[in-house]
């Protein structure tokens, strides 16, 4: 399999397991920051409501190091191609 398919199908098991993990939609992803996984916990503000999303110890190292791997050292974990 090319590398480059393997990377957006870890990109893709990662998002399927934050939003599964944590419990919230994927509207909602752009509130899993480094920042916020470092700490633990994601402050989600939707539709005038603000509640926060714990991030598990597993979840948590899987992000970071996909983070890592991807040369993000702050901001929005899971952006696109063209940095949305």
């Amino acid at each position: 399999m090319p590398k480059a398919q393997t990377q957006h199908l870890l990109r893709l098991n990662l998002i399927l397991q934050t939003i599964c993990g944590t419990g919230i939609r994927v509207s909602e992803l752009q509130f899993i920051t480094v920042e916020a996984v470092k700490q633990g916990e994601a402050v989600v503000n939707c539709k005038a409501k603000t509640r926060s999303v714990f991030i598990v110890k597993e979840l948590k190292q899987k992000l970071l190091r996909y983070a890592a791997e991807q040369n993000i050292k702050s901001g929005m974990i899971f952006v696109t191609r063209t940095g949305k």
